[in-house]
């Protein structure tokens, strides 16, 4: 009977153990399969993060909360929260062996950078470059390379065209790049080229990223090229070939774009065409009373002839 009752024991706290193994099983499972996603799908990670608890202790909670942090910035969703970023940070911070160091480091300078910490956010990019360095994570690399260049690129614009420059070498090495990428990081050298005033080597590199950007059928990739070219032609004071991109740019985008509007504005005012200017600024996507004003007034229009 004593033994019986052991066994009866036993029973039910092996069962217990068994369960809580394979929760903990599960909900590391889910994390790999998360994290497998958040490149291609992030929206389904963020399902399937969203679909477990986050209440754990050490590495998976850290693991979560990292991995939830990608996903949403993969999502298009500003990391400008660090209450679930923080808990992976203070996990990753002592740890700069650890495979998930450099992301860790690159997603706390991004928020940071989107808090106008620029030290800060300085700190954690380098941190970020030297470890994905370290353990062969080009794509963080570059990330971290690209942020470096956009915060230097008023203050320091030669140190800007470096790390951009850096960016797009190292990323032109990764054989299995997307040619999306690399039309961005092209223009991104070609704008810090801008920012220091070096307009030939700018266009040059502008020039490039259009031609990237026709070679992959991409219409947003031609349009944001077009874009570009358009402000640094209008720098060199060639306003018909400004014009001309602004054209395209408003053109070839999928979607409305103000910025694109305002450019293509100021391409026909700098050309003389008043008229053309004004039915252009009527297309402008707001019903702020003010800031249609604030628009308008800027280039010199009485805001009732509009």
């Amino acid at each position: 009977m004593k033994n019986l009752k052991i066994i009866t024991t036993l029973i039910p706290l092996g069962l217990l153990l068994f369960v809580l193994t394979n929760c903990g099983r599960n909900y590391s499972r889910t994390i790999d399969r998360a994290y497998g996603l958040v490149d291609t799908d992030p929206d389904s990670a963020l399902a399937l993060l969203s679909g477990i608890s986050n209440e754990r202790l050490g590495h998976e909670t850290a693991r979560y909360a990292l991995v939830y942090t990608i996903a949403q910035d993969k999502s298009g969703w500003d990391v400008d929260d660090d209450s679930l970023l923080h808990v992976a940070y203070a996990y990753y911070g002592d740890k700069p062996d650890d495979s998930l160091y450099a992301k860790c480091q690159y997603y706390m300078g991004k928020y940071y950078m989107l808090n106008d910490s620029s030290e800060k956010a300085i700190d954690c990019f380098q941190k970020s470059i030297k470890a994905a360095q370290t353990c062969g994570d080009l794509y963080t690399q570059c990330l971290g390379l690209e942020k470096l260049s956009k915060i230097k690129v008023n203050s320091e614009p030669l140190k800007a065209i470096a790390y951009a420059k850096e960016a797009d070498r190292t990323y032109a090495s990764i054989r299995n790049r997307k040619m999306s990428n690399s039309i961005y990081y092209k223009m991104n050298v070609s704008l810090t080229y801008m920012f220091a005033d070096s307009l030939e080597a700018a266009r040059k590199c502008g020039n490039e990223a259009l031609a990237m950007a026709v070679t992959s059928g991409d219409s947003n990739a031609i349009s944001n090229t077009c874009q570009n070219l358009s402000v640094i032609l209008r720098k060199e004071d060639n306003y018909q070939g400004a014009l001309e991109n602004a054209i395209k740019a408003c053109e070839f985008n999928s979607y409305v774009d103000n910025s694109k509007t305002l450019n293509l504005a100021w391409a026909y005012l700098n050309t003389g065409s008043i008229d053309q200017c004004k039915r252009v600024l009527k297309r402008i996507g707001t019903n702020d009373p003010a800031e249609r004003y604030l628009i308008y007034s800027s280039f010199g229009f009485r805001f009732q002839a509009v």
